[in-house]
């Protein structure tokens, strides 16, 4: 340490040191809760994303398997579809938010929503669409960027 000269005098110089000190110290603190949140962000947008294909896989999955089966395909009305097979008739019913898939014993009335044997919802949430044109099914998502996810499903033959 370097001792005081007469007349001069090292006013404040380790208050000004500490007020340094500490602003540089609660600037890193504000970056990295800045970078936290944005991490925390960036994998709730990854988990919501992965979670709609899933949801769109899942609809793929089940419309395929029901036609590779199918005898008779019928279309009751602008938002159902309905498969026929040799066992069982599958409806696909579009709602505002979701896509129902019931399944009914061969015989059974279809019109009768509690009857179904078996009933599958997918959910897609806000942004979703969904339209039934001849043999293809058409989803519209978005996910939580606002991005659109979609997928169209036809049946070929």
């Amino acid at each position: 340490m370097i001792p005081n000269k007469p007349g001069k005098r090292r006013r404040g110089s380790m208050l000004i040191e500490m007020s340094v000190a500490i602003s540089s110290g609660a600037l890193a603190i504000l970056l990295g809760v800045g970078l936290i949140e944005r991490t925390f962000r960036l994998s709730r947008t990854m988990q919501e994303y992965s979670e709609l294909q899933r949801q769109l896989n899942e609809v793929a999955r089940a419309w395929r398997a029901d036609f590779a089966t199918a005898t008779v395909i019928e279309h009751p009305s602008e938002d159902a579809i309905r498969i026929l097979n040799p066992t069982t008739v599958i409806v696909y019913k579009l709602t505002k938010s979701s896509i129902h898939r019931e399944t009914y014993a061969k015989g059974m009335e279809v019109e009768v929503q509690e009857s179904a044997n078996t009933s599958e919802r997918y959910p897609f949430g806000t942004g979703y669409r969904a339209s039934i044109e001849q043999n293809t099914l058409r989803i519209h998502a978005l996910n939580a960027k606002g991005e659109l996810a979609s997928l169209r499903l036809r049946v070929v033959g």
